[in-house]
């Protein structure tokens, strides 16, 4: 983490950098900066401590190795877009961040998941016991979610709070599973996915309506459950407005 702060130390701009090693990859959150709306030079002043801020950054020992780096703002940040550019990051394609709450957040916890004909729902536990369904997993979900934040290893690892089911068929092939957290103001669920030859059966869907029941079950309530979805991802965003 860097901050700007004036002569007076007061802050007025900062910029995280999460790095992970194992996967070679710095993820950057900001910069941010405090320019007030109407100052004649907003735009000169947040480029410049923006640009100082990421310029330090480079710096960091931590990150003298790291050439992968994702940067992520809102599809309408002007000056985060124009940093961007600047600094050499390639366009990508925009997500979306879906918010379940209320009612409907009330009635996922308390529902029954679906019963889909031979596929069973089931608790995964980290590090895993099952060494079987533990492959099958790591396999579904370097197929999906090439290059992702959190590696099959981590996820496997239970060194963190996140909790994992998945979904195998009667003959004990584990065809879809999703993870997720309890984070302090809401659940938050980092994957889901389905097995290409199975997917249109509704096991998504009950996937996601256990995990969040075991969340409720193990961290108590919270007031939401929260998910970021690729914007191209029609299948996962219809599913998820079904919810």
């Amino acid at each position: 983490a860097l901050v700007a702060v004036d002569d007076a130390d007061r802050v007025h701009g900062f910029l995280l950098a999460d790095v992970d090693r194992s996967l070679g990859r710095v993820w950057w959150h900001g910069p941010y900066v405090d320019v007030p709306a109407d100052h004649p030079a907003a735009d000169r002043i947040w480029e410049r401590t923006a640009d100082a801020l990421y310029a330090s950054a480079r710096t960091l020992p931590d990150l003298a190795t790291i050439a992968d780096s994702e940067l992520f703002g809102h599809v309408e940040h002007r000056r985060l877009a124009q940093f961007a550019h600047r600094h050499g990051f390639p366009e990508g394609t925009y997500t979306s961040v879906l918010a379940l709450a209320g009612v409907d957040l009330v009635r996922v916890i308390g529902s029954v998941p679906d019963r889909i004909d031979g596929i069973e729902i089931q608790d995964f536990p980290t590090p895993p016991t099952d060494s079987v369904a533990a492959a099958g997993l790591i396999r579904l979900h370097e197929e999906s979610f090439p290059k992702t934040y959190v590696s099959a290893a981590q996820l496997l690892s239970g060194d963190d709070e996140r909790t994992s089911v998945i979904a195998r068929n009667g003959g004990g092939r584990v065809v879809g599973y999703a993870v997720g957290k309890a984070q302090q103001a809401d659940y938050y669920l980092d994957f889901v996915a389905v097995a290409g030859d199975c997917r249109g059966r509704g096991i998504a869907g009950a996937l996601l309506t256990q995990l969040v029941q075991r969340l409720a079950d193990r961290h108590g309530a919270r007031t939401q459950v929260c998910a970021t979805v690729d914007g191209a991802n029609s299948a996962s965003r219809r599913m998820m407005f079904k919810l």
